[in-house]
């Protein structure tokens, strides 16, 4: 007998206005672009401050900087 792996239904809250602009002043993504990370993500505030760190690092590695 074979299972089907289950859908997650984990969303998390959505984050505050006031929180995406903080970000997007800290890293310089566009509010607009962090809400669609995070939705599709589903990703918190803390997730989502930590991808974005990543991803910054890697951009850095990538620019040699």
């Amino acid at each position: 007998m074979t299972t089907a792996k289950r859908k997650s239904i984990y969303y998390p809250a959505p984050i505050s206005d006031e929180a995406c602009r903080q970000l997007s002043e800290k890293y310089g993504v566009a509010v607009d672009k962090l809400k669609q990370m995070a939705k599709e993500l589903r990703f918190g505030r803390p997730k989502l401050e930590m991808h974005l760190i990543v991803l910054q690092t890697e951009a850095r590695k990538k620019t040699g900087k």
